[in-house]
C-alpha cells in the first residue's frame, strides 16, 4: 500500500486547477486589421444611411407641405369659380324668366356650377388628406391644430447637369452607404485570406494545483506560439470563395446604384427645367385666359356672345390657373428631389 508498490495502480484523486492566462496576438496575417476596417466601413455605411433617411424624410415633408399649399390654392381658385358660376346661374335664371335666354343655356350654367362645386370639394379633401400626412410625418396628432406659413419654395441648384451628376456621384448618401458596404466586403475578403497565413502570439500562464480550492503548488509558463494550418481540406478556400462572391456582388450593386443615380439626376434636372419653363408659359396663359374671359363677358353683356361662350372662357381661365399651381408645385418637388440626389437637402434650402 506504500509507493512505489502501487504506482501502476493509483487510487482516484482530486485535483483543482486554478489558472490565469493571457494571450496577445503579434501577427495574424492581417485578420485583425481587416476586421477593424470592416467595422469602420459598416459604421460609415450606417451613418450614410442615417443621412439618407433624414433627407428622404425631409423630402416627404416637403411633398406633403406642397400638397397642402397646392390643394389650398386649388380650393381658392374653385371658390372663385363657384362664386362666378352662381352669378352666371342667377343671371341665366333672370334672363330665362324674361324669355331672353333659352333653357339649354340655363342648364349649361347649372351644370357648370355643379362641376365647379365638385372640383372645390375635391380640393378641400385633398388639402385635408395632405394636412394629415404632414402631421403624421411630423409626429403630431391628427387632430392637432397647425398653421402653415408659405415660404419661398426650394432653392434652385445653381449648377449645370454635369456638375450636378458629379456632386451626386460623390455625395449621394445612399450611394455612399453602398460603397462603404462594398468596402466592408473587401475587408471581409482580406480577413478570409488571412487564414492561409501563420499566426504568432505570446502566452503567459499561471497555474495552481491542489486537492482543495486554494492557491498552492503554483507553476507558470511564458511562451511564444506559432500556429499555421497546413490544410483544412478546403474550408479556408470555401470561405475565401464566398467572400470573393460577396465582394463581386457588392461591386455590381455599386455600379448599378451609380447608374441609377446618374439617370435620376438627369431626369430630375430636366423635369425641373421643364416645369420652370411651363410655369413661365402658364403665367402668360393665365393672363390671356383672364383677358379672354373679360372680353367674353363684355360681348355677352352686349348681346353678342352666348352664356355658353362665357362658361367656356371661365372654364379655360380656371384650368389655366390650376395648371399654373400644379406647375409651381412640380418645380419645388423636382428641385427638392434633385437636392436629395446630390445629398444637399437641408432646412436652409427653403
Amino acid at each position: 500500500s506504500i509507493a512505489p508498490k502501487n504506482l501502476n495502480s493509483p487510487d482516484d484523486y482530486t485535483n483543482i486547477n486554478t489558472r490565469l492566462e493571457a494571450q496577445m496576438p503579434i501577427y495574424t496575417g492581417g485578420k485583425i486589421e481587416a476586421f477593424v476596417r470592416q467595422a469602420k466601413s459598416y459604421l460609415a455605411a450606417a451613418q450614410a444611411g442615417d443621412d439618407a433617411a433624414r433627407q428622404q424624410l425631409m423630402f416627404m415633408v416637403i411633398q406633403a407641405f406642397e400638397g397642402v399649399n397646392t390643394a389650398e390654392a386649388f380650393a381658392d381658385v374653385a371658390e372663385k369659380g363657384v362664386s362666378a358660376a352662381e352669378s352666371f346661374v342667377k343671371t341665366a335664371e333672370n334672363l330665362s324668366a324674361q324669355g331672353v335666354l333659352v333653357k339649354s343655356e340655363l342648364l349649361s350654367a347649372k351644370v357648370h356650377l355643379s362641376n365647379v362645386k365638385v372640383q372645390r370639394d375635391q380640393a378641400y379633401n385633398q388639402r385635408d388628406i395632405a394636412m394629415e400626412q404632414l402631421k403624421m410625418l411630423m409626429g403630431m396628432p391628427l387632430d392637432a391644430q397647425i398653421e402653415l406659413i408659405k415660404g419661398s419654395g426650394v432653392a434652385d441648384c445653381e449648377c449645370e447637369l454635369p456638375k450636378a451628376k458629379e456632386k451626386a456621384l460623390r455625395n449621394n448618401p445612399q450611394l455612399r452607404a453602398i460603397r462603404q458596404q462594398a468596402e466592408a466586403a473587401g475587408s471581409a475578403l482580406d480577413a478570409a485570406k488571412a487564414d492561409y497565413l501563420p499566426t504568432v502570439g505570446l502566452l503567459a500562464r499561471q497555474d495552481w494545483n491542489d486537492n482543495t480550492l486554494s492557491l498552492n503548488h503554483n507553476s507558470y509558463l511564458i511562451a511564444s506560439t506559432l500556429s499555421w494550418t497546413l490544410t483544412d481540406f478546403g474550408v479556408t478556400k470555401a470561405g475565401v470563395d464566398r467572400a470573393q462572391a460577396t465582394q463581386g456582388e457588392m461591386q455590381s450593386q455599386v455600379k448599378k446604384a451609380e447608374s441609377e443615380v446618374d439617370f435620376k439626376v438627369s431626369e430630375a434636372f430636366r423635369k425641373a427645367n421643364e416645369a420652370r419653363s411651363r410655369t413661365d408659359a402658364l403665367q402668360l396663359n393665365v393672363q390671356q385666359a383672364d383677358e379672354a374671359s373679360r372680353l367674353t363677358h363684355q360681348r355677352h353683356e352686349g348681346g353678342v356672345a352666348t352664356i355658353t361662350e362665357v362658361l367656356v372662357a371661365e372654364t379655360q381661365k380656371l384650368k389655366a390657373q390650376a395648371d399654373l399651381i400644379a406647375a409651381r408645385q412640380e418645380v419645388n418637388l423636382q428641385r427638392a428631389l434633385l437636392r436629395v440626389l446630390i445629398g444637399e437637402l437641408s432646412e436652409s434650402m427653403f
